[in-house]
């Protein structure tokens, strides 16, 4: 199984425009109401590159 890299708050927050007032625990079906942004499409996308160097 390919492990994930950890991903920081703070950069997902800022790349997805994601409001500060947004739980972390909030599912992702939900962020795509609250962050226009948002995808999880994208967000598969986003993680895979955080790993590549």
């Amino acid at each position: 199984m390919r492990k994930s890299p950890p991903v920081d708050q703070a950069a997902l927050y800022e790349r997805f425009a994601i409001p500060d007032d947004v739980p972390p625990s909030t599912a992702l079906k939900e962020l795509e109401a609250v962050a226009p942004d948002f995808s999880v499409t994208d967000l598969r996308a986003w993680v895979a590159e955080q790993g590549t160097p």
